[in-house]
């Protein structure tokens, strides 16, 4: 394969996803419409190791959704109280009001044992 061949495969692909990313970016806009209209909580959790793309995905989500609706909390990495709390305590202090969108970012910790 010639390298304006991979050129122009590699452009289109670049248009296909900007297409498809902007159309999902209209419905997150709606759906965050549909939220506040009818003062629904909406909670999205994402959780996974260092560098897993979790920074790039909230990004996106969030580049053009109202700021005032939208909130992204960052959860560190657990200790050692929340490691033997029940799992859905670290959020709780956390959760949506009416009328919110809130993202979750939680690193995933898996414990090593020997």
């Amino acid at each position: 394969m010639s390298k304006a061949t991979k050129k122009h495969r590699d452009a289109d692909g670049r248009a296909d996803y900007k297409d498809t990313l902007r159309t999902l970016q209209i419905e997150l806009v709606k759906i965050q419409k549909h939220v506040i209209k009818h003062g629904h909580k909406v909670l999205v959790i994402f959780e996974g190791r260092d560098a897993s793309g979790k920074d790039g995905a909230i990004r996106r989500i969030t580049q053009h959704l109202s700021p005032r609706e939208t909130r992204v909390v960052a959860l560190g990495k657990p200790s050692d109280k929340d490691r033997v709390s029940w799992y859905f305590q670290r959020y709780a202090p956390h959760l949506p009001a009416a009328q919110e969108l809130v993202l979750f970012k939680s690193q995933l910790v898996q414990s090593c044992q020997r």
